[in-house]
């Protein structure tokens, strides 16, 4: 359960590396919790700036837990809303799962009608292994990416190694992750940095225009619980692509009870 929870925990980055939007970390105790995020992007290249603001409710149970998140993207001068369900459960010794199903409001124009993502992790000792898979549903295509990570807990540290793949169209996207994270009061308090790079599916412009792209980005994310129910998060990163360069401000408010 541990395992399960440190997963849960490691939310929030929106799309900086192709992985689905993230929902708050869970509180550690009680059986509820909140969130509320917004996401700055100044984005390069004379191009107007994006921003995301989302909202999730989490109910806890005794081996697993449920999520409901309400969301909106504004690039490249569109809006889109979505909503998303996500479900974490605990499978046999040492593994557990997590399946995530988003779904667009109205037409959109920038989000996919549908983003399904599906993991399980089994733990080994001290590693963690895990297999992921996503599929991305536009109006004219869609995309279906697949990948491995391999992750160490080693005393307050947790380093994680992350691979994706996305054949398209004749060619394959790749992208690689770093995660290096240092707890001060496990699961819920930390300071974490991620790097990485390929060349991955991105939107590029509004339809969506999608494009394989060389990427790489950083950031750099810490949270605290201020009370013990009521904490922050706060994130930044910087990524860079064949198209344009972003700059990310994260902000988030985490209540539990």
């Amino acid at each position: 359960m541990h395992g399960l929870l440190h997963r849960l925990a490691r939310w929030l980055c929106l799309a900086l590396v192709g992985v689905p939007a993230a929902l708050a970390p869970p509180a550690a105790s009680g059986q509820w919790s909140a969130g509320l995020f917004h996401v700055y992007d100044a984005v390069g290249e004379g191009r107007t700036d994006w921003q995301a603001w989302s909202a999730h409710v989490q109910r806890r149970f005794g081996r697993g837990a449920l999520i409901a998140e309400v969301l909106q993207a504004r690039r490249f001068g569109a809006t889109d809303e979505a909503l998303a369900l996500d479900a974490w459960a605990d499978l046999w010794h040492g593994a557990y799962a997590n399946v995530r199903v988003q779904t667009a409001l109205s037409t959109p124009r920038i989000l996919p009608r549908r983003d399904v993502y599906a993991e399980v992790y089994q733990g080994l000792g001290p590693w963690e292994a895990a297999a992921h898979y996503r599929l991305r549903a536009y109006a004219g295509e869609t995309i279906h990416a697949y990948g491995v990570g391999l992750g160490l807990y080693r005393g307050a540290y947790y380093l994680r190694a992350r691979l994706t793949l996305t054949p398209r169209l004749g060619r394959t996207g790749w992208a690689q992750t770093l995660t290096v994270r240092r707890y001060w009061n496990a699961p819920l308090e930390f300071v974490e940095v991620l790097a990485g790079r390929g060349r991955a599916i991105e939107i590029v412009d509004v339809g969506p225009v999608i494009r394989l792209t060389r990427t790489a980005v950083v950031a750099l994310r810490v949270q605290r619980f201020v009370t013990p129910r009521l904490g922050l998060t706060a994130g930044l990163a910087y990524s860079d692509d064949d198209f344009f360069t972003r700059q990310s401000l994260t902000l988030g408010l985490l209540a539990r009870w």
